[in-house]
């Protein structure tokens, strides 16, 4: 059985998750060099005041950042319910709904979709995924009647996109009309990178 040591497991999660995200989410992206960084700094201070790597390598084997390193992983290629049968404790604490946790949530995908999106002058899409976690924060209605108008609007969406785009090769020098088609672009596909080869409709 491995040692769980403190809870140190989360100050590397965000660098692993923003990495992925900016690298399509592979494998090999999940170790960061700000990962490696604080290992190296946590046992190069042990070693100075005790001679010992005790904490640096408890926190690299332990428990906790094995679930998180598995919890990345598998968002990306299998399904979740194994790491229920591997980590049942750190499954029912991580899916534990409380006025807490939520705050903390909503809160993190504030930040998240600030950073991707608003501040890209973008809209947040309306990925499964997506719109998954913001009804479970409370931040999008999850009715029926509420689901069929998120739909609608996206197809009506596409229908004006495609009128800007017939727009934009008459204008082609008109800046309004180039970032309301970006945004549109942006709001109807299914991949973060733009077809503009961007990020950002910023222009």
């Amino acid at each position: 059985m491995k040692p769980v040591p403190l809870r140190l497991s989360a100050l590397s999660l965000r660098h692993r998750i923003i990495n992925g995200l900016e690298n399509g989410f592979h494998p090999d992206s999940l170790v960061t060099d700000q990962d490696d960084l604080f290992l190296r700094e946590l046992a190069r201070i042990e070693n100075e005041r005790s001679g010992l790597n005790k904490l640096s390598t408890m926190y690299d084997n332990s428990d906790e950042n094995q679930f998180i390193e598995r919890v990345l992983f598998w968002l990306m290629c299998r399904d979740l319910e194994v790491l229920d049968i591997l980590f049942p404790e750190y499954m029912a604490e991580a899916l534990q709904r409380t006025p807490e946790t939520l705050a903390l949530a909503k809160s993190e995908w504030e930040r998240f979709s600030n950073a991707y999106y608003r501040e890209m002058d973008r809209p947040v899409p309306d990925w499964p995924v997506y719109v998954e976690i913001q009804e479970g924060l409370g931040l999008l209605g999850n009715s029926e009647a509420q689901r069929t108008q998120r739909k609608l609007k996206r197809r009506i969406q596409g229908v004006l996109k495609v009128f800007l785009d017939n727009l934009f090769e008459r204008f082609p020098g008109w800046t309004w009309l180039a970032r309301e088609r970006c945004h549109l672009a942006a709001a109807v596909s299914d991949q973060y990178i733009l077809p503009s080869g961007k990020y950002s409709c910023i222009i």
